[in-house]
């Protein structure tokens, strides 16, 4: 990747970069509001007099930009009694722009910089090298197909909106391949007990873009039609604190727990959170059990209702053998040029503390295999038929991965 590929990135994707840049700056992110090709961050840094408010604009441009940007810019910052402001672009700056920000205090970034800052905190490599990647089978025009099918179409020919594809762009998604020990202590004996401590290991794949979680499901007679699934947990959990996250993690091993297993108003506390993060749900089920036993209280015909707690993610036991996605799909050593590698938003080490968390265990990176994938941006026309009146971001993922048979 290069300085000017930053004019041409999805604006999402350079969101991405932005949000993880201004974090290893030292940055606490408050806020992000989007504008017209590009967004404002409202943050955070920690200076000698306390902390020190920050808006950093980022735009997308291909053009070199004069003061103009830069006045509004500082007429802004004004307004919002903000003292410090960041100017970030993607192409240059005049020297008129140069000359006015100096004057107002406004820091500039300009394309060529910001890429630089991008490679000093290992955001993007220039020159990444890609030992091994996941085979891709299908072509740009069976994909152009796929995502053709996949379009949101007019009912009849005549009533609604019909979306149109945008763009369709070729990836390579960075999977950090981690060696999870899984740690178990377990107490057996009726009478004299004693703890068995246990280990197990599996292989977890864990995209270093977006935090998703990998595996190849296996469905059909035998197993024998697989499909690759993920599931981004570690990205939903991330911001939680410790303690609640150790509450998910307990729900998520029993797969169905008792209501009354929260036993003090802490595990209760933490329930309520995780209940309006949507990362555990409720729900009940009858039963003949003896009431004296559960402490629920009778309905008719001597039958109970059994309050549980469940996760909402769908995530395999930690024994499930899918979860080592390079058994079940073909390598390669020969990358494909055509691919763009995507960007390293999270430290491998910090994803391997939080694998250790989610499995009971410890993780450590292996190697990163590269995943091809195509993104097809969709967009939809207005009653008008105008085509520029976008209303829509949704997109489609293909996996043209190929299956070991």
């Amino acid at each position: 990747m290069k300085p000017e590929g930053l004019r041409s990135m999805n604006i999402n994707d350079l969101g991405k970069l932005m949000t993880s840049l201004v974090s290893r700056m030292g940055y606490t992110i408050i806020k992000i509001t989007t504008l017209d090709s590009g967004f404002d961050i409202f943050a955070n840094i920690k200076s000698p007099f306390g902390e020190l408010k920050t808006l950093i604009r980022v735009k997308q441009y291909k053009n070199t930009i004069d003061d103009s940007l830069i006045r509004e810019f500082s007429d802004m910052l004004k307004g919002m009694a903000i003292k410090d402001g960041i100017l970030i672009i993607t192409s240059d700056f005049t020297k008129g722009a140069l000359d006015f920000a100096a004057e107002k205090s406004i820091r500039l970034i300009d394309g060529n910089t910001l890429f630089k800052l991008l490679e000093e905190h290992k955001i993007i490599d220039k020159e990444r090298k890609i030992d091994h990647v996941f085979v891709s089978i299908k072509t740009d025009e069976e994909a152009q197909k796929y995502f053709d099918a996949k379009r949101k179409k007019k009912l009849l020919g005549r009533i609604g909106s019909e979306e149109l594809i945008t763009q369709i762009e070729k990836r390579y998604l960075p999977l950090g391949k981690f060696k999870v020990i899984n740690v178990k202590d377990t107490e057996v004996g009726l009478i004299f007990k004693k703890k068995i401590h246990t280990e197990s290991a599996n292989f977890i794949y864990v995209d270093l873009t977006y935090q998703k979680i990998f595996w190849v499901n296996r469905t059909g007679i035998m197993g024998k039609t697989k499909i690759l699934e993920s599931i981004d947990v570690l990205e939903r959990i991330r911001d939680i604190p410790p303690e609640v996250r150790k509450l998910l993690y307990d729900v998520m091993t029993s797969k169905n727990m008792r209501y009354e297993q929260l036993t003090n108003d802490l595990d209760r506390n933490n329930a309520m959170r995780l209940l309006q993060e949507g990362l555990i749900e409720t729900h009940t089920r009858s039963s003949k059990e003896a009431v004296g036993l559960i402490g629920s209280q009778t309905g008719d015909g001597g039958y109970v209702e059994i309050h549980y707690v469940r996760s909402t993610f769908n995530l395999p036991s930690f024994e499930n053998k899918g979860y080592d996605i390079s058994v079940f799909m073909e390598l390669s050593d020969k990358p494909d040029q055509s691919y763009v590698p995507d960007p390293l938003n999270f430290l491998p080490e910090k994803t391997a503390v939080a694998l250790g968390e989610l499995f009971r265990g410890t993780a450590e990176l292996e190697e990163i295999i590269y995943l091809p994938y195509y993104i097809c941006w969709y967009k939809l026309e207005d009653k008008k038929n105008d085509p520029e009146q976008v209303k829509s971001d949704r997109y489609e993922v293909l996996y043209p991965v190929s299956f070991v048979k």
